[in-house]
């Protein structure tokens, strides 16, 4: 997939100037957001067919709100160090999300 090969590029920069640990920092940190983003969006999908979900997979009660928040917000911080415009439109982003909301309608559904 393009993630990948982007990261296998990464790896294939040789210079004294490129920071790889910086770049992977960058490339973690926007591939938990994204994934996580298009698991909230398709999260009643994945449901129905039986897919992989990070949402799933943390636990839809408090204990996997929380860890799915604490994932987005330590993608925030590791961009702020990379690229400040970024992690603000990612933390931007975040504030619209209601996290909490779309648990509680997911577990009153199931039930």
């Amino acid at each position: 997939n393009r993630a990948d090969s982007y990261l296998f590029l990464l790896s294939t920069i040789q210079s004294n100037s490129f920071d790889i640990k910086k770049a992977l920092k960058g490339w973690y940190a926007l591939m938990t957001y994204f994934l996580l983003m298009d698991d909230l969006a398709d999260i009643r999908e994945d449901i129905k067919t039986g897919q992989a979900n990070a949402l799933l997979d943390a636990g839809l009660d408090d204990h996997g709100e929380k860890l799915i928040s604490q994932m987005i917000d330590n993608s925030i911080d590791d961009m702020e160090l990379i690229n400040p415009v970024m992690a603000n439109r990612i933390d931007h982003k975040k504030s619209l999300i209601d996290l909490h909301g779309l648990i509680q309608s997911i577990r009153l559904g199931n039930q």
